[in-house]
């Protein structure tokens, strides 16, 4: 369809409206990530290769004419640029696209050709990209977002099973990341059969044609028993709609000490989950604690699958013009303005960005009543300098439950492995990132979080006055404190 400019990505509603279409011939490397190219940056053993381009709105990519199979999608991002001309793109009637994570080369056939697809792909990301091209708070890669329904959760047994729910529903694509992840994790229990087990969920929904990605955290195996190969071979070998990358490649890369942190689900584009969970054996507790194993179930009940197979076939940036246009909700829901937050660096994202350290030291700084923090790790490198009157101010908790182990009470302390702070009852950080450098200085584990701030309020008290307090801060701070 060259003679018309369409393509089968052209008129997709939530790929936003149809943008630039063409044949282009491009060089291949240009990639910042280190491992992805033959021979250096893009200096050697290079090829040249006709492509068919897809230009949107926050994002473009090309695909192999012959198949329609799509071989790269270049986000629109703060290091955005399109330059022409030999010196800038080593070659004739050359057009330079760039992003934080490559550098890639199309040729032109004449210099006025490259001009005006310098001119237009520029228009069309100054028009629809803005939120993606500028600087944000805390220096974060996205703004804060308005009216967001958002839902917290306390412990694995409701947040488990909000996630097979939403699982249960998709119908385009899956994306998960996790540092660590169990195949055969039960994500209801009592588990009355395999039908809520994690692998058997992808698997059925693979069959149903959702397309489902899997980003796992390469381990070096001497150091760590979880076993990433092991969930890769398992995932893969259920269906061929089931993609699974691990990374960092130690050797290409040459990282060694630092890790994919963050735990991500993402169902459809619309609806993402994310905190301090993987999806992993040892993660499921409810607010019992108990130290022994659920009674197994006594019936077997059938159920059958929701949702007829979807045909939206691949990972790409839905338009953020469709974005509001949410297929379900998970229940008990409420808006709050909520902005996404990172540490990553050019080996985890192709970029560097530590706008979670930035937003706890906003959040800590701006606070009048109390903080309140729960967290797996507290590395603080204040020594002596805060003399002693912290101790007026600061008080360090853990939690510790009972129970009784063949006939005999015991006790055992809670493992905290949240990563949570609730400012004033009206502002919340809820993320992957533990209080320490490895999770907070951006240059080493890649780490996911959110700072939820409350837009409803309710009548409350603080400091012995009437206070107006967040909903979705105030209850999640009172569940904690059961």
């Amino acid at each position: 369809m060259a003679f018309l400019d369409v393509s089968e990505l052209s008129f997709i509603p939530d790929l936003g409206p149809k943008g630039l279409e063409a044949m282009i011939v491009k060089r291949s490397g240009g990639h910042r990530i280190p491992g992805l190219n033959c021979c250096g940056r893009h200096k050697v053993c290079y090829q040249w290769s006709k492509r068919w381009i897809v230009i949107k709105d926050s994002f473009l990519l090309y695909m192999r004419p012959s198949n329609g199979i799509i071989s790269f999608v270049l986000l629109f991002d703060k290091g955005f640029n399109v330059q022409v001309g030999s010196k800038e793109t080593g070659t004739k009637y050359g057009v330079m696209i760039e992003n934080l994570s490559r550098t890639l080369i199309i040729k032109c056939s004449s210099y006025r050709q490259a001009c005006w697809w310098k001119q237009e792909i520029t228009n069309l990301a100054e028009r629809h990209a803005q939120d993606f091209l500028t600087e944000h708070r805390f220096d974060s890669f996205v703004p804060a977002r308005h009216d967001i329904q958002t839902r917290w959760f306390v412990n694995g047994s409701e947040y488990f099973s909000a996630v097979a729910d939403a699982l249960e529903q998709a119908k385009e694509d899956i994306f998960i990341a996790d540092w660590w992840l169990s195949p055969e994790i039960h994500l209801k229990r009592p588990a009355r059969s395999n039908y809520w087990r994690l692998d058997r969920l992808l698997k059925r929904k693979a069959e149903q044609g959702v397309k489902i990605f899997v980003l796992l955290y390469k381990e070096v195996e001497l150091a760590l028993g979880i076993n990433s190969g092991y969930s890769k071979r398992t995932l893969t070998a259920l269906h061929s709609n089931i993609t699974v990358m691990r990374h960092p490649d130690h050797v290409s890369s040459t990282v060694l000490l630092w890790a994919h942190h963050e735990k991500l689900v993402i169902v459809d584009q619309s609806l993402a989950f994310l905190g301090g969970l993987d999806l992993a054996y040892g993660r499921w507790d409810d607010q019992d604690y108990r130290l022994t194993d659920l009674e197994a179930p006594r019936s077997q009940p059938t159920v059958k699958p929701k949702y007829k197979p979807s045909c939206f076939p691949y990972l790409l940036p839905k338009s953020h013009t469709t974005a509001d246009n949410l297929p379900f909700l998970i229940p008990g829901c409420v808006p709050a303005d909520v902005q996404v937050l990172r540490s990553v660096e050019c080996w985890s994202a192709g970029s560097s960005e530590n706008s979670i350290y930035n937003a706890y030291l906003d959040v800590i700084r701006d606070s009048q009543y109390f903080i309140y923090i729960e967290n797996q790790f507290f590395i603080t490198c204040a020594d002596d300098r805060m003399g002693d009157e912290w101790v007026n101010y600061i008080s360090f908790s853990g939690l510790r439950t009972h129970g009784k182990l063949n006939n005999s009470p015991v006790s055992e302390l809670i493992y905290i492995h949240s990563k949570m702070l609730i400012a004033d009852d009206r502002q919340v950080i809820i993320g992957s990132a533990n209080i320490n450098d490895r999770s907070l200085l951006g240059k080493r584990d890649s780490e996911m979080a959110v700072l939820v701030e409350d837009t409803e309020m309710e009548a409350s008290v603080m400091d012995g006055e009437e206070y107006q307090a967040g909903r979705f801060a105030r209850h999640l701070r009172l569940q904690c404190f059961k």
